[in-house]
């Protein structure tokens, strides 16, 4: 089982399944926890981002401001707990 601060795929991985998941007329929705996993599955496309529990406002600012920011959905069910930081 992956640790939940760990990364999984890389971007070029997750990019490779946006573009089948487009081809299908379909996207990409994500389960990631850390800012860092946040901010590679919007890098690479993903629309959907479910958990973020350890997440910060950094992981939000790849997609402010971009013509494509109201397609995507980050949406944090938790968050970090005492004296931890997720950027």
């Amino acid at each position: 089982m992956a640790r939940i601060d760990s990364t999984q795929l890389s971007v070029d991985e997750i990019r490779a399944t946006v573009e089948e998941a487009e081809a299908a007329n379909r996207y990409v929705a994500g389960h990631a926890c850390t800012a860092r996993a946040v901010n590679r599955a919007l890098r690479a496309g993903v629309r959907s981002i479910e958990h973020g529990n350890l997440l910060c406002s950094c992981s939000v600012r790849p997609v402010r401001g971009k013509p494509s920011a109201g397609r995507k959905r980050v949406v944090a069910c938790g968050r970090p707990g005492p004296g931890k930081t997720a950027c």
